[in-house]
């Protein structure tokens, strides 16, 4: 073989994989997106329909093995101690709220924004008259399907590790 067509065909090769790890990127990045989208469409659609929404029931479609089990944990807590007191599970659980304790309800949105961040984990910002909350998504995908992982707080808190710590 002429070991300039060996040369131009690897270059091409080079290109073309290149090309294909962009494609690869790019339908994944929206894929996470999508995937985080889905999820506050969905509690969206239960406020207009039902006038509320569960958040863990919201999750629970789009989340992966470990944490549905952490859901699961939670939903199978009484969410009441002896003594009348919320348990540390269930409060473990308000970590997978899709907003942070801010007084706003999701139906008060004025804007949905989402970006993804570095390491494939996705931002949500909730814009709201006078203020905005945020909320972060890791996600694990496999090619264009991806599966939350976790539901991380504004101080960088992991719902999952935090339910786990407080469940088991």
């Amino acid at each position: 073989m002429n070991p300039s067509f060996i040369k131009k065909s690897r270059s091409a090769i080079m290109l073309l994989a290149a090309g294909l790890i962009t494609t690869t990127s790019f339908a994944n990045s929206e894929a996470r997106l999508d995937t985080v989208k889905s999820v506050y469409a969905h509690a969206l659609y239960d406020i207009q329909t039902t006038g509320d929404y569960e958040a863990a029931e919201v999750l629970y479609p789009f989340a992966n093995r470990d944490l549905r089990y952490a859901i699961d944990l939670i939903q199978s807590d009484s969410g009441v101690d002896d003594e009348g007191a919320l348990t540390e599970c269930h409060q473990a659980g308000w970590g997978l709220n899709l907003l942070s304790s801010n007084g706003w309800g999701l139906e008060e949105a004025t804007a949905l924004d989402f970006t993804e961040l570095g390491g494939g984990d996705v931002r949500v910002r909730i814009d709201f008259d006078g203020g905005y909350d945020i909320k972060d998504y890791s996600l694990l995908c496999n090619g264009n399907s991806c599966e939350i992982s976790d539901s991380i707080d504004v101080d960088g808190v992991s719902a999952l590790a935090n339910i786990m710590q407080m469940c088991l």
